[in-house]
């Protein structure tokens, strides 16, 4: 890492970002888009939707440049509750300003 008058520490190539203006322009976010607008989902408003589903079609990719970063991911996650009981979700959503998102 480096360290410039600019303040730069690190850069991004733009190869690397997944933006959803970037995956708007692709075969699977074009896909995702017309899904979406057929069961009457405005894709517009989903935006994360398209960034997540862009990652997860270019990790089944074993060729992507991202494959490393994918790589780091663990395979499975046991400490990851699925659902919690009605207690934990109170603790977790306590001072929340999302209530029923868990």
């Amino acid at each position: 890492m480096q360290h410039n008058r600019s303040g730069l520490v690190f850069k991004v190539p733009k190869r690397f970002m997944i933006s959803s203006a970037e995956v708007k322009k692709t075969m699977s976010g074009t896909r995702l888009i017309q899904l979406l607008s057929t069961i009457g989902i405005d894709p517009l408003h989903f935006d994360h939707l398209l960034v997540l589903y862009e990652l997860l079609v270019d990790k089944l990719n074993p060729e992507s440049a991202l494959q490393p970063y994918y790589d780091t991911f663990p395979s499975e996650l046991p400490e990851f509750p699925s659902a919690w009981r009605e207690e934990e979700t109170a603790q977790l959503q306590a001072g929340s300003h999302l209530p029923g998102l868990l």
